[in-house]
């Protein structure tokens, strides 16, 4: 459940200012007031009376008999009504509709920020408790309160974040299915706006792949990537040293002449990636996708490869000069004393989020034991953890950052 937290809280919020409105204005389920005015009294509502008599009252969506001579009602009902959500005035009686079409409005207001906070949790990766109140400015935008009118037109409001969302799964990681459905079913509930969203989404497109493609000759040094998403760009000469990727996809990338000095990518998926003529010292492989990865003239000092399937790798030697391959996490007997100050220093609330002293099952990451017994002796380490304890006092990703702290205590 707190997984969906947030959507209850924002779902609930806006319920919440709707309901302190509805009852403050008297209007149903609260009064007998309605939000009908403007376009929505005059031209709107009359089609929900039409709906609910051509469905309930045996009537046609081709033919209306009560317009002139007759007329097709499918086009009226495409461009106003197709959305499911107005279907809920079937649940009542022909008499309430007028009440009911207030939690139309009302149930599209919510939907909106529902799927605006799922669009910036999926955009940014992450939870942020900002993300509750730019959800709700979304909803309750100046365009909401003034194009509600046209029912059909907050649909679009709704839709559109998961459109951007589709979106992004097109660019990022080439899958089309969200994007042509979300798009398929805005046009069909609201052709009309369709046309205005579909010009601003091909800006959108193009301003995405313009400030995501090329990165070239950039410093990402000490960066964190950590569950980021990167397709198709163009990383060509750029530094990468001490930065993170764990749990990344960067699928189809140019890190042509990069340079990878204790550079960790820990579930990393670098499929189809490029690493031709790239310059790797202590850096990091664990668990990565390396399907299609191509390693051409690439330059190994003391890199390590964990988990990994290279097999399907290009141009990679395993006899390579300064690659260490482990199929399985190296077996090491580790001393009470070391445990013991091991387990006194992930007692660090940084240390322990961190990740990088445990794996997935909560056990103890021998690799990374393994590495920092080869920089200090068991002795110096247990003595390294101790003084730099109290002294980690912000986040961190990577071995090299405690190697670096330790080697500054040992001095």
């Amino acid at each position: 459940m707190k997984k969906f937290r947030d959507y209850f809280i924002v779902g609930g919020i806006s319920t919440f200012i709707l309901s302190v409105l509805f009852v403050y204005f008297g209007i149903y389920p609260f009064g007998t007031n309605t939000v009908l005015t403007g376009d929505l009294y005059t031209q709107v509502s009359a089609l929900f009376y039409h709906l609910w008599d051509t469905i309930r009252g045996g009537g046609s969506l081709l033919v209306d008999y009560t317009s002139g001579a007759g007329e097709n009602f499918f086009g009226i009902f495409a461009y106003y009504l197709v959305s499911p959500i107005n279907l809920i005035v079937l649940l009542f009686k022909r008499n309430d509709i007028y009440l009911v079409i207030s939690l139309v409005v009302a149930l599209k207001i919510i939907l909106s920020s529902i799927t605006c906070l799922y669009s910036l949790k999926y955009i940014f990766k992450k939870d942020n408790l900002m993300f509750v109140p730019l959800s709700l400015l979304y909803a309750f935008s100046g365009y909401t309160l003034v194009c509600y009118q046209i029912t059909s037109w907050m649909d679009v409001v709704y839709m559109f974040p998961l459109i951007v969302v589709g979106l992004k799964k097109l660019i990022d990681e080439d899958k089309p299915i969200m994007y042509g459905v979300t798009l398929f079913l805005t046009i069909c509930f609201s052709f009309y706006l369709s046309y205005i969203m579909i010009i601003f989404i091909f800006l959108l497109a193009f301003i995405y792949i313009k400030n995501n493609v090329e990165k070239k000759d950039k410093n990402f040094m000490y960066k964190n990537f950590k569950r980021s998403n990167c397709y198709n760009c163009n990383f060509s000469n750029s530094n990468f040293n001490f930065a993170t990727f764990r749990g990344a996809h960067f699928k189809t990338c140019s890190f042509m002449n990069g340079t990878f000095e204790g550079t960790e990518f820990i579930g990393t998926n670098l499929k189809n990636s490029k690493f031709k003529n790239s310059k790797f010292k202590n850096a990091i492989f664990e668990g990565a996708n390396l399907d299609g990865a191509d390693f051409k003239e690439a330059i190994f000092e003391n890199t390590i490869f964990l988990g990994c399937k290279l097999e399907k790798a290009r141009n990679f030697n395993k006899e390579l000069e300064g690659v260490r391959i482990f199929d399985e996490m190296p077996v090491m007997e580790l001393s009470v004393e070391l445990k013991a100050a091991l387990e006194d220093f992930m007692e660090n609330i940084f240390v322990k989020n961190s990740r990088i002293f445990d794996t997935k099952d909560g056990g103890i990451n021998t690799l990374t034991l393994m590495i920092l017994l080869e920089n200090f002796s068991e002795s110096e380490l247990i003595q390294g953890f101790d003084k730099i304890k109290s002294k980690i006092d912000r986040d961190f990703y990577t071995i090299s950052y405690i190697i670096r702290m330790i080697k500054k205590e040992l001095v």
